[in-house]
């Protein structure tokens, strides 16, 4: 018989001893104190108890029917995920406390809203953080991470590391598959923001109501943090909780631009809030860009931040990867957009600030959301004057059924090797004309079947147009 123990006595045991550890990392552990065996898309965490069975204080387990050999004391949890994000958060001593995390969320625009927030901290002498797709660390030095919003006990133990650091305030990027996997349930956030919301990750949700109710715990069990922040939208109701602050492009809402003014060097743009106004210049092109502003602005004024604040945007460029220039002559940009929206606006941006011939690179993951393939083309094929098709990540997809998949018109120019196709744009471009390398932004990794392979489409580019001069 196994020993059956309430969860709350789990605690009292495990004390502040070495670790507890999950089912993700299983493999690499020598000793550890409890571990909690996770579900998750590809795998049942109950599968790998045997092999960890003489390592483990315990097992915290969803299924109670599950037999083990040896006796063991078990912990039955109706959802171990959230029991593993209270107790970490526990564990490390509620790292998540007396600092500022700024959470943000949203399709697209995490990365450089997270950013832009740390970029006015750090101007403010503030000692700031960041956790995202870039990684975690500072500004200046940035460790990498395999997820946008890492495991719970990943996440509070380098946030236990950036407070004992004395870091002030955090910028956390708050994924989707976080929330729904309870990854962040155990933390005290300052503040939140809903930056947008579009058609993506149907892989991982399966339908875009699953992927909307997601987003909307962000609201329902972080309500105690300042007045959160959403953008305006058709989707608001849905979003909103009872109070809330809101931006767009509508003078209806609490934070919005007028009198802007795009150019090749930038945005400019009167930021108007709480009856007053100010003069915003940002490094950062396009209109989906102004939204990360009103996003960052939102946030910032909410929490008692000044106006005059915002201001120091105007010495903030882009991150790795979002919109990033590369050369000038051509002008070649790489960016992160791997949706139809995003490729779509990141595309009539360059139109709008450069109107010039495009000629853009692009493909589709693998093991990914199908639905969307079709609809990149098409994109690609209505706002790009050149579309070359390469391969993005195909992963264990092979790439001749995610081409079937996009639906390749013949106007199209498919090169399957990446390092070819930028190679080939860089060669057929013209001095006037701007190359958009979009899908893979900051990446340094492509994932084909089971190898990682060197590819870094900023590096690429830059030593393909030194070669052409």
């Amino acid at each position: 018989m196994h020993l059956i123990y309430p969860l709350n006595t789990l605690s009292y045991k495990i004390g502040r001893q070495p670790l507890i550890q999950n089912s993700y990392t299983s493999t690499n552990i020598k000793i550890f104190i409890a571990f909690a065996s996770l579900t998750h898309q590809y795998s049942d965490g109950h599968q790998y108890i045997a092999s960890i069975k003489n390592k483990c204080f315990g097992l915290i387990i969803e299924n109670p029917t599950y037999t083990l050999k040896k006796n063991l004391p078990i912990w039955i949890s109706f959802c171990t995920r959230l029991t593993l994000a209270l107790l970490v958060e526990d564990f490390f001593n509620y790292p998540s406390h007396n600092v500022r995390i700024w959470g943000i969320s949203g399709t697209k625009g995490k990365t450089t809203s997270s950013f832009l927030l740390s970029s006015i901290c750090q101007a403010l002498n503030l000692k700031v953080g960041l956790i995202g797709t870039l990684g975690y660390g500072t500004l200046q030095k940035l460790n990498p991470l395999f997820y946008t919003t890492p495991d719970a006990e990943s996440l509070s133990r380098i946030l236990s590391l950036l407070k004992f650091k004395q870091f002030s305030d955090i910028t956390l990027e708050i994924s989707s598959h976080a929330l729904v996997s309870f990854r962040i349930h155990g933390l005290s956030l300052y503040s939140v923001c809903l930056l947008n919301f579009d058609h993506d990750h149907l892989d991982f949700h399966k339908h875009i109501f699953k992927y909307m109710n997601a987003k909307k715990i962000l609201f329902k069990y972080f309500s105690s943090c300042n007045l959160p922040v959403i953008q305006n939208s058709s989707l608001l109701s849905f979003f909103s909780p009872s109070k809330s602050l809101s931006f767009g492009f509508s003078k209806f809402v609490n934070f919005y631009p007028s009198k802007i003014s795009n150019s090749n060097t930038g945005t400019s743009f009167e930021l108007n809030a709480f009856n007053k106004k100010m003069k915003i210049s940002s490094q950062t092109l396009g209109k989906f860009n102004i939204e990360n502003v009103l996003c960052v602005s939102g946030m910032l004024l909410a929490s008692g931040f000044h106006l005059h604040h915002i201001s120091m945007l105007s010495k903030t460029a882009s991150p790795l990867g979002r919109l990033e220039k590369i050369y000038t002559h051509p002008a070649i940009f790489v960016d992160f957009a791997h949706s139809p929206n995003s490729l779509k606006f990141t595309l009539l941006s360059l139109h709008r600030c450069f109107k010039r011939k495009i000629i853009l690179i692009f493909g589709c993951g693998g093991n990914r959301d199908k639905n969307k393939r079709k609809l990149m083309t098409s994109i690609a094929s209505k706002y790009a004057n050149i579309s070359i098709i390469t391969m993005d990540n195909p992963r264990g997809e092979a790439p001749h059924k995610i081409f079937k998949d996009m639906n390749i018109p013949q106007s199209s120019i498919k090169i399957k090797n990446r390092q070819l196709a930028i190679s080939y744009a860089i060669n057929a471009a013209s001095n006037n004309d701007i190359i958009l390398i979009a899908g893979k932004g900051h990446e340094k990794i492509q994932h084909i079947k089971n190898k990682q392979i060197i590819c870094n489409d900023a590096r690429i580019a830059y030593v393909n147009v030194l070669d052409r001069y």
